[in-house]
């Protein structure tokens, strides 16, 4: 398991019973987190955040879709624990649904995020 410290369970708000999470797990969240805040809106940092639920509706031609890559792959590597991310996003035809992998490099080894981004919802899981 890798070494990226402990922190109180936290997505979309903090766990309500106070739980710990640790290793990728922290750093699993804390991509969460970057992709579903839009940006400056975090006090701290201005250039914190990507809320990708803003990339629903439009039409998605196979150049919209490398730009929504490259942006989520931007926003991953911008966690100093990241030393490189690869991103691949598919969209329904609909347009309200993105699916994606997003493979985070960090110096304990990769790991592969698969996400699911809809009007309510960013479901992001750790494969």
């Amino acid at each position: 398991m890798a070494d990226f410290g402990t922190a109180l369970s936290c997505t979309d708000d903090l766990d309500p019973l106070g739980r710990l999470v640790a290793g990728e797990d922290v750093l699993l969240q804390s991509l969460y987190r970057r992709l579903t805040t839009a940006r400056g809106t975090l006090i701290t940092d201005d250039d914190y955040g990507l809320d990708v639920r803003s990339f629903l509706g439009q039409a998605f031609t196979a150049s919209a879709l490398k730009t929504i890559e490259g942006r989520i792959r931007f926003e991953a590597e911008k966690d100093e624990r990241v030393e490189k991310a690869d991103v691949e996003v598919t969209a329904a035809s609909d347009g309200q649904t993105l699916t994606g992998s997003l493979v985070a490099y960090t110096g304990e080894g990769p790991f592969r995020l698969v996400f699911e981004i809809t009007a309510d919802t960013v479901s992001l899981l750790k494969e």
